[in-house]
């Protein structure tokens, strides 16, 4: 994710921080697993993959393509995601994406968003995996 697209104040949510750390510096990181949100490690004992999600409601989630299983997939399966979110960048290669919240604002480079867009619907496995 490139520093000048997202305002300083947004957080940023994925599962492999040190991959983006530098990337999104100084915005807030928002790690999937808890290493730098301490309350997230109980609902993470707890099989509950989608609370650094639901809880902390990153403003940007940078997400493997296809989702990773557990921490990614939950988040991604859930409603408030499928329909208050956009894609905002694909990474070359296509190995990672990054969406964004409806409600904050979209960099100028990024495709914009539709919060009336309809909801994507699972693919099986015999599909594409992209979205």
């Amino acid at each position: 994710m490139d520093r000048a697209p997202a305002p300083d104040e947004a957080t940023v949510g994925r599962v492999e921080i040190g991959a983006i750390g530098n990337g999104v510096w100084p915005r807030p990181i928002v790690h999937a697993c808890g290493l730098v949100a301490p309350d997230l490690v109980d609902d993470v004992a707890a099989d509950r993959f989608d609370a650094w999600f639901a809880d902390h409601r990153p403003d940007y989630v940078v997400l493997h393509v296809p989702p990773w299983g557990g921490f990614e997939a939950a988040a991604k399966v859930r409603v408030d995601f499928r329909s208050g979110w956009c894609g905002v960048r694909r990474e070359p290669g296509g190995r990672a994406r990054v969406v964004a919240r409806v409600d904050r604002p979209v960099p100028q480079r990024a495709v914009p968003c539709s919060a009336t867009a309809p909801a994507r619907q699972p693919r099986s496995r015999s599909s594409s995996a992209r979205w």
